[in-house]
This record gives C-alpha cells, structure tokens and sequence, in this order.
C-alpha cells in the first residue's frame, strides 16, 4: 500500500501499533475470521477501513461475541 491509500484508512507508514488482542472466529459460510486489535501509541489517527468501528461488516452477534465497544 502506498502512504496516500494507507493514510485513507487512517494508518500511518513507518510507525509501529501495538497488538491490544487477536481473535479468530466463525463467520459466513463456517469460514474463519482474524480480527486484530491495535493500538495507535500516538493516539491519533483511527482505522476507518474494513472493521472499522462504523464499518457494516459488524454484526450484531459478532459485536456481541467480541465484546465490542466503540471508543
């Protein structure tokens, strides 16, 4: 990915996150699901990509079963 398309998601090049959790989960069609928590040690800039907080990949069962909390 290019700066431009990374900073589109709000990821910044070069810079490191730290891993808060990982989860694995089933999802669709009994497929398997790896979501990443990170955390921006800058505390600015947020992920607005896929599975972002406001992103409609999320479902009701899955904000459940994550403990999902938008912060």
């Amino acid at each position: 990915m290019s700066d431009k398309d990374l900073k589109g998601v709000g990821l910044v090049s070069d810079h490191a996150y730290s891993v808060i959790s990982a989860y694995e989960v089933d999802h669709k069609g009994g497929q398997k699901l790896r979501l990443l928590k990170l955390r921006n040690p800058w505390g600015h800039q947020e992920w607005t990509g896929d599975w972002s907080d406001e992103s409609p990949k999320w479902t009701a069962e899955l904000r459940t079963k994550l403990k999902f909390t938008e912060a």
